[in-house]
């Protein structure tokens, strides 16, 4: 598995919205299923909503509100196959 981050701007301003673009890729021959990305969001970054998330299905773990991360909290991408 080939995992690729891009972030714009690059690098990024603070007090600015940033857009990061997440790439997995299966580089075998064999599918691959139940794949998740985690993303464990640094200090410094403001609110993360999932709504503007696309190409998987996002979640929030370690706070209540599950449509909003914070900093220090993780993001969840749940891929499915690949």
């Amino acid at each position: 598995v080939e995992l690729s981050v891009e972030v714009n701007p690059d690098p990024a301003v603070p007090e600015e919205a940033m857009q990061v673009l997440v790439t997995l890729t299966n580089q075998g021959s064999v599918d691959l299923f139940d794949l998740e990305v985690v993303v464990q969001l640094p200090s410094g970054i403001a609110d993360f909503a999932v709504a503007r998330a696309s190409g998987a299905s996002a979640t929030c773990v370690g706070n209540s509100a599950v449509s909003t991360c914070s900093q220090n909290e993780q993001l969840v991408w749940r891929i499915g196959s690949l």
